[in-house]
């Protein structure tokens, strides 16, 4: 966080984790999932994302994103992150 940003007034916006992967994923025009499973090496390999971080990703939220982008790409991330939910890459 930028302090003297704050100190000055500045207002700005972070987004959350959930959010920015959505987002990445959505304006992403090299992945398109036909499955679940095709998120795999994207997530873990192209975007280089840990196990942890992913675990991490609020799926309520993510799910309230995909219903808002009317997004089948992000749907289908929710549904890879339910299925891998525990497991290890």
């Amino acid at each position: 966080i930028d302090l003297q940003a704050l100190e000055s007034g500045l207002h700005f916006l972070i987004a959350t984790p959930a959010k920015a992967l959505a987002d990445k994923i959505w304006t992403d025009r090299r992945v398109t999932p036909r499955k679940t499973a095709d998120f795999h090496a994207y997530l873990y390999e192209d975007l280089r994302i840990n196990s942890g971080a992913l675990n991490s990703i609020d799926r309520i939220l993510l799910g309230r994103i995909a219903q808002q982008y009317g997004s089948r790409k992000i749907r289908l991330l929710c549904d890879y992150l339910h299925q891998a939910e525990g497991t290890v890459p």
